[in-house]
């Protein structure tokens, strides 16, 4: 939303909405962004109460989950056909690594809309990602699995929640 549309909305000037904005975005910098996105990947991130449960003991290489997003975004018009993604929308294709305690430990933002996730990730290792040897990180089927260190689901295997919710591994 553009500067003037919320001045006109809030009936205030429009310095005071940038002054607004600027305030927002630096709340979000410089205090979340500091306690939530940590750029590491820890050898062990587990907190005491996924340690200390008995179901979660075959997860003892896993140190976290990866998946994409989509952002959307404005871009040049003659940007355009590149950064419209698969569901109409101008976007760009993020790449999150995030630890069981859900802090962020790897980001790479700025992808093509069009881009793949497992384009991306390799994007992201070509940029220099590197995984903790002998460490698990969890994906979906969209990236490769590659042994030691994604763990995604066989392919055109077909998972059933109510499958896991009747087991008697709980």
């Amino acid at each position: 939303i553009s500067s003037r549309t919320q001045a006109t909305f809030w009936r205030i000037s429009k310095d005071s909405i940038r002054t607004a904005r600027n305030t927002i975005v630096d709340f979000i910098v410089c205090k979340l962004y500091n306690r939530y996105v940590h750029f590491n990947l820890p050898d062990n991130t587990f907190n005491d109460s996924i340690s200390n449960d008995p179901k979660y003991e075959l997860f003892g290489p896993i140190i976290g989950a990866m998946d994409g997003t989509h952002i959307a975004l404005r871009v040049p018009t003659q940007q355009i056909p590149a950064f419209r993604n698969r569901k109409g929308y101008i976007s760009t294709n993020a790449l999150i690594i995030c630890n069981f305690s859900m802090l962020i430990n790897y980001a790479l933002v700025g992808a093509e809309g069009v881009a793949h996730d497992s384009s991306v990730y390799r994007m992201a290792v070509d940029r220099n990602l590197k995984l903790p040897t002998g460490k698990i990180i969890l994906a979906d089927a969209a990236y490769p699995c590659e042994e030691g260190q994604l763990l995604t689901p066989f392919k055109s295997t077909r998972y059933h929640l109510k499958e896991w919710a009747s087991s008697d591994r709980r």
